[in-house]
Parts: C-alpha cells; sequence; structure tokens
C-alpha cells in the first residue's frame, strides 16, 4: 500500500504528535487492539493509567454517511491522589474509516467537567492508523486542546494536560510493545509522509511497480510501468558498454536482468517483513560495540597508569640509588 494514506490524514503541529510508530501487525488488528470493547491491550492500558469502570457503547453509524461512525466511552480517572475514587471523565469517539478499511481517522473528544476548570475546555486526542502493506501499520496519536471559555490559567493548563497525554500514551506505546513489534518512525518514512502528503500522490514503491507491470489494468498504464520500462534499456546499455559484444547476446542478459530483478524483490520483501528483526540486532550489536569500546577504553587507561606507577617506582629506585652513593661518599 506504501504511503497512500498519507494523504487521508489530517494534517498535526509536529509539538502536539504523541506517538508515530510502526506496529508489525495489520491495520485490522491494531484497530481492534485498542478500541475493541473485549481487548487485552485495552485492558492493560486501562489498568496502567488506572482508569475505573469503564463503560464503552457500541458504533453508531452516521446518517448518510457508510463510513463515519460514533460511541460514548465512559469512565472514572483514578490517577488523581486528591480525589477518592477517581473523577468522571467523557469521552466522544468519532471514527473515519476508508472504504477498504485500511485507512482509519478516530478523534477522541475528552471532557472533565467535573475538575478545576475543566468546563472550561476539551482534549482532541487524534488517532490515526493505516496499513503500510498486509503484516505491518502505522500509527500516529497527536492531541489539541481546545477553549469554550476563556482563563487567565491557559498556560498552566496547557502544561498539565500535555504532561498527562504524554505520560499516559507513553504507557500506551510500552503496553503496544508487550503485544506487537513496534518501532519509531525512522527519519525516511517521515520523509516519505511528508512528501506524499505535501504531493496528494502515493510515493511509489519498488514491490508495487513490479506488481503493476505484471498485471496492469486493462486500458491503463501502470504508474511505475513507463519507469520500469525506461530503466530496462538503461541497463542493457550499461551491459553493453561493459561488456562489449555480449550486448547482443540477449537470452542471456534478459535472464541475468530478471535474475536481478528477482533478488532485488527478494531482498526488499525481505528486508520489509523482517524489519524490526533486523533493527534489534543492529541495536544490539551497537550495544556490543559501545561496550567493547568501553572495556578497551578502561583497559587502556589501566594501561596508562600501571606505565605511570612504573616510571615513578624506577624513578623512586634511581633517587634511592643516587641517595646511597651520595651517602656512601660522604662516609668514605
Amino acid at each position: 500500500m506504501g504511503f497512500e494514506w498519507a494523504q487521508k490524514w489530517p494534517e498535526v503541529d509536529p509539538d502536539s504528535e504523541l506517538v508515530f510508530v510502526s506496529v508489525g501487525c495489520p491495520v485490522q488488528k491494531l484497530f481492534d487492539h485498542t478500541f475493541s470493547r473485549q481487548s487485552a491491550f485495552s485492558d492493560s492500558f486501562h489498568a496502567a493509567v488506572k482508569h475505573l469502570e469503564v463503560d464503552t457503547e457500541e458504533w453508531q453509524g452516521v446518517p448518510e454517511s457508510d463510513i463515519q461512525k460514533k460511541r460514548e466511552v465512559k469512565f472514572k480517572d483514578g490517577s488523581s491522589k486528591f480525589v477518592s475514587g477517581g473523577f468522571p471523565v467523557f469521552e466522544e469517539q468519532t471514527l473515519l474509516s476508508s472504504k477498504d478499511s485500511k485507512v482509519f481517522v478516530m478523534k477522541a473528544t475528552v471532557r472533565t467537567p467535573t475538575v478545576p476548570y475543566g468546563d472550561n475546555l476539551s482534549v482532541d486526542v487524534t488517532y490515526c492508523i493505516a496499513a503500510y502493506d498486509e503484516n505491518s501499520s502505522f500509527l500516529r496519536l497527536s492531541f489539541e486542546i481546545n477553549y469554550v471559555k476563556p482563563t487567565v490559567m491557559r498556560h498552566f493548563i496547557n502544561s498539565g494536560v500535555e504532561g498527562a497525554l504524554r505520560e499516559n500514551f507513553g504507557k500506551y506505546k510500552q503496553i503496544l510493545s508487550n503485544f506487537e513489534d513496534v518501532c519509531d518512525v525512522t527519519k525516511a518514512q517521515r520523509a516519505n509522509f511528508k512528501k506524499s502528503e505535501a504531493t496528494n500522490e502515493p510515493v511509489p514503491d519498488f514491490l508495487d511497480v513490479v506488481q503493476d507491470l505484471m498485471s496492469p489494468q486493462q486500458g491503463t498504464q501502470a504508474p511505475g510501468r513507463s519507469l520500469f520500462l525506461l530503466l530496462v534499456p538503461i541497463y542493457f546499455v550499461v551491459v553493453g558498454l561493459v561488456y562489449g559484444d555480449a550486448m547482443w547476446d540477449l537470452p542471456d542478459n534478459l535472464l541475468e536482468a530478471g535474475n536481478t530483478v528477482m533478488a532485488v524483490l527478494v531482498v526488499q520483501r525481505v528486508l520489509l517483513e523482517y524489519r524490526h528483526t533486523i533493527r534489534r540486532v543492529v541495536e544490539a550489536l551497537t550495544r556490543c560495540v559501545v561496550r567493547a569500546q568501553t572495556k578497551r577504553r578502561a583497559s587502556q587507561a589501566r594501561q596508562a597508569e600501571q606505565e605511570e606507577e612504573r616510571a615513578h617506582q624506577i624513578v623512586r629506585r634511581e633517587s634511592m640509588r643516587v641517595v646511597a652513593e651520595a651517602q656512601a661518599v660522604a662516609g668514605g
């Protein structure tokens, strides 16, 4: 699927981003983790952030919309040490999903009317979930504070709300990693996301290009077809420059080209499916290298200290010898 989902996600201020990760599971499974009424992950998250007496309604369809749904979630927040039994929280969840169920955008509007200044504002937490391929997804969470009444305490309220959100969704990310492979989105993925979001066009993926070539729609030309057809003659020109007359041995060169393409496909698929494992291996190797460097530096420091101590001992012995000789001369 690539990054074409980016155009369906709302734009957010980078400072309001709470979580942006890739998750090693299908998009529907990731959605069910968070929003299913009976989910081990959801139960673990509510327990971790001390949500008590959680009451989640069924999704209700929105008139004149086949992809939008709403529901109410009520619970008590037991995280405060000053409110016995917790204070009530009302959360209205509005879900917008793609017709193929590959992209979900869910806005949760949270209100806490009984806490001080709670009736002055509401907090929107936006969950953006999208499929990258059949076995992996992207998840981005962001927030926005909306005031319905002016208050001079706005700065302090913003700081407190943001701190609580980052603490809670830090736990969300940690708990999710107990169920699935979770990795922070890389700089390259962010660049692709921003490019796709800015141009409103999907970033072509090499696998998609080849797949389009294998099964192009009748009467249309696949997006990557022209690119691939451009690369093929360039490949043969390079072969001709390198191998000369071997350029005309078309069957062998075509076979070599096919093998090259298949090798690239296999490597990309392996990297795609095992990227989380590869990242963990790289991180483990990095830690080993750092530990080895630390041990080597410590060993070098000990050797330097030993050399310095030996030098001091030589100086002391030489000094004692000179003193002894001087005393002997004086006594004679």
